[in-house]
């Protein structure tokens, strides 16, 4: 049971059930004609993927996770890489499976993620002025492979479109932001490593400052772009969020301070990519 639950952690199995909701919401308020199968293949090899990045990344990681006590003690190193070749073995079984049965060409847009966080784990992770824009998009494109999928099969919906692209842009621009501040949390270990980090580079108050400005533009285009949150309640309750987050930003000193933070801006995002359905079942 010590090695489920461990497994869980290593793998972050919140991220996951959060990333196989939102592809559950997109296709619910976004695509009702989605095939379920379809729906549940596509999921299903999106979170082995994601796994798998978790694990690869915790592979190179492994002495900076020390530092930052970050670790999961209960695996050794030669554990995490077994656990990593099966994951991917697996999506890519999963993914040549799709594939086949749509068209080949789809495979490459499974391919993409599982190189890109290979590259992450053992390139970018060290600049992660570009490493954490690469995290980010690539969550938003397990929202957009719904689009990339239909289209493949002649089933778009045009109208739908538009309002998917800010949805996956809202899941950019929060985790971008999130990204962020974990770097922040983990300044001391990255510093230790010689990572290249917004917070290093820039120092605690300028990233504060950065990472403020961020959340304004957020703001912005939660009120004006004609986003379907279009309850004026909903938009105050994410003003008012954001504004407590902010007061604890430049307030927040400590490691923990900075964990905390990256734990509401998950919830104020998670309250971000579940507000669709607020919209379909109003």
């Amino acid at each position: 049971m010590d090695k489920l639950f461990a497994f869980l952690k290593l793998v972050r199995f919140p991220n996951l059930v959060m990333l196989v909701l939102v592809q559950v919401i997109t296709v619910i308020c976004f695509y009702p004609s989605f095939s379920l199968k379809w729906s549940i293949a596509i999921s299903f090899t999106t979170i082995l993927i994601a796994a798998g990045g978790y694990v690869i990344n915790d592979i190179q990681d492994f002495e900076l996770d020390k530092l930052n006590k970050n670790i999961i003690t209960i695996f050794s190193k030669n554990d995490l890489i077994k656990t990593y070749k099966i994951l991917i073995i697996i999506s890519l079984i999963s993914s040549v499976y799709i594939s086949t049965l749509t068209s080949f060409d789809f495979i490459i847009w499974f391919l993409i993620p599982i190189i890109v966080l290979w590259l992450y784990a053992y390139f970018f992770s060290k600049y992660k002025l570009i490493g954490n824009i690469i995290i980010s998009l690539l969550v938003a494109e397990s929202i957009l492979i719904i689009i990339f999928f239909l289209n493949y099969h002649q089933d778009f919906l045009p109208n739908s479109n538009y309002t998917l692209l800010q949805y996956s842009l809202l899941a950019f621009w929060f985790n971008y932001i999130r990204e962020i501040v974990k770097d922040i949390e983990d300044i001391e270990g990255d510093n230790a490593f010689e990572r290249k980090t917004i917070p290093i580079l820039f120092g605690l108050n300028k990233t504060k400052i950065y990472v403020a400005i961020l959340f304004k533009i957020a703001l912005i285009f939660i009120w004006f772009s004609g986003f379907y949150i279009s309850f004026i309640w909903l938009k105050v309750i994410f003003t008012i969020l954001i504004s407590i987050v902010l007061f604890l930003l430049f307030k927040a000193k400590q490691k923990q301070d900075f964990k905390n933070l990256s734990l509401q801006i998950k919830l104020i995002m998670l309250l971000g990519l579940l507000s669709p359905l607020l919209f379909y079942f109003s």
